[in-house]
């Protein structure tokens, strides 16, 4: 029996958010909003490093259970569901809405 297509089962996408969009782009955003500060920027954007940083430790804790893949702007992750609804609710990933 086959199932029509509106009514198959589908996977939940999990998405793995780091604070870096693209290093130029996001460096001129933040003199921008800091009014030509250059100093201050730069240390906004050294924390956004520093949390992306700590989010990858955290997520390095359980990479032998899970696989990446991505592009520019954005990461997949993949592996069992009930680790991935678990790091879901640690924040760590963010189940994307699936078409």
């Amino acid at each position: 029996m086959t199932i029509p297509a509106d009514e198959e089962e589908t996977t939940p996408t999990y998405a793995f958010h780091l604070p870096v969009y693209k290093q130029g782009d996001d460096l001129v955003s933040l003199v921008e909003s800091a009014k030509g500060d250059l100093k201050s920027a730069l240390l906004v954007q050294a924390t956004n490093y520093q949390e992306a940083a700590k989010l990858c430790e955290r997520l390095s804790e359980f990479a032998s259970e899970l696989t990446v893949d991505g592009g520019a702007h954005h990461i997949i992750v993949d592996g069992p569901p009930e680790l991935l609804e678990a790091l879901e609710k640690r924040e760590l990933l963010h189940c994307e809405p699936v078409d």
